[in-house]
């Protein structure tokens, strides 16, 4: 019991002080590269950023570049503190990861150390996310945008469950609608993490057409929110994609760049891949195995079917929207696109990792407890 407490206390200090370490260490060991270069080069004046620059490229989303902006100004070409924003972003979303589970409401009380603990481990040895941490580009804030989504998409369906007045839809209206429009425009796939979310909110607990009708707050702010953002997507992709890249082709590339065992780039990340490697098999393994489960309809299990909605809802359908974009422009199935996606992953795979270890646990007891019997009886016998 004391060695349980102990390690409650102190797994959240040794899982923080491991994610802040490998992320410090693999932005030392690797130098800015092209893409990074080029993205401070364009920090040069906020007059070229705006009006020339990310007009000028297909997907210009503005979020990261103007944020960099303002550090770039206070510290030019000095990788640690361009990297920082991301860094802390992270950093912020260890800390908010067992308010987005608990907010989820699937998961039992008795359940919750298991897979907090769960998702924030995978979290932090992610070789992907850890190198896209510090790295300066858009990617590295992706990860806080999709669960600062997930609040205002759960907080906004709260208010669908008042009675609907119109004087309230207003005020609800002017409350969300810039907060939603922040999300939209900072990037791209802030669209993506709304809808995505919005609809695992709707449909969690069953898929019927009555969820639909438990919207008549929060469905006419995302979509006015989307429709004043149309604009903004319009004159920040002004672009074109040039690279005509075979997309479907780029699919391997993209599940391979998942973890990579050599010294290539970036560097520093052998001993995660390794043991990435290894968690990725065994997180492969119960995926599958729950999707069979479910599919052929012999789990009744409530996790197992939660699981499987969460990774359709908020794994499934945004790499498929990614993959579809992608391919309409022509553009590369990168692994680095969509990364973020791993943070619903591993709180899925919390969940359901801890259902099995509580009813292991619970075997466990229930088969020390019936031998005793046997041995009590046998003695009296």
């Amino acid at each position: 019991m004391i060695i349980k407490l102990l390690f409650k206390k102190y797994s959240v200090i040794l899982l923080l002080i491991l994610f802040i370490y490998v992320r410090l260490r693999v932005r030392s060991i690797n130098p800015l590269w092209i893409d990074e270069i080029t993205e401070i080069n364009s920090l040069k004046s906020l007059n070229f950023l705006i009006i020339k620059y990310l007009p000028g490229i297909p997907g210009g989303a503005p979020g990261h570049y103007l944020l960099e902006y303002f550090v770039y100004n206070l510290f030019p070409y000095n990788k640690y503190i361009l990297g920082l924003p991301g860094l802390l972003s992270q950093i912020l979303v260890f800390f908010l990861i067992p308010h987005v589970i608990t907010s989820m409401q699937f998961i039992k009380e008795n359940r919750l150390f298991i897979s907090i603990f769960i998702t924030r481990f995978l979290f932090a040895i992610d070789p992907t996310l850890t190198f896209q941490s510090m790295e300066v580009r858009p990617y590295s804030l992706l990860p806080l945008l999709w669960v600062i989504s997930f609040f205002v998409v759960i907080t906004l369906h709260q208010n669908d469950y008042v009675s609907f007045e119109l004087k309230k839809l207003l005020r609800n209206t002017i409350i969300w609608c810039p907060l939603i429009l922040f999300i939209f425009i900072w990037h791209f796939y802030g669209v993506i993490m709304i809808l995505t979310i919005y609809l695992f909110i709707l449909f969690r607990k069953k898929v019927t057409i009555y969820s639909l009708s438990k919207t008549k707050y929060s469905f006419p702010i995302i979509f006015s929110s989307f429709m004043i953002s149309i604009p903004v997507w319009r004159y920040f992709s002004k672009g074109s994609f040039t690279f005509n890249f075979s997309t479907l082709s780029t699919i391997p590339l993209a599940f391979m760049q998942i973890y990579s065992v050599n010294k290539g780039f970036p560097q520093g990340l052998i001993w995660q891949n390794w043991l990435y490697f290894i968690c990725l098999l065994f997180m492969l393994s119960i995926t599958v195995w729950n999707l069979l489960l479910v599919i052929k309809g012999s789990s009744k299990n409530y996790e197992s079917i939660s699981f499987v909605r969460m990774n359709i809802f908020l794994v499934g359908i945004p790499l498929l929207t990614i993959l579809m974009m992608d391919y309409i422009n022509r553009y590369g199935f990168w692994y680095r696109q969509f990364a973020w996606v791993m943070i619903p992953f591993y709180i899925s795979l919390g969940l359901i990792i801890s259902e099995y270890l509580i009813k292991f646990s619970h075997f466990q007891i229930s088969s020390s407890l019936a031998s005793n019997i046997n041995h009590i009886i046998h003695i009296r016998r």
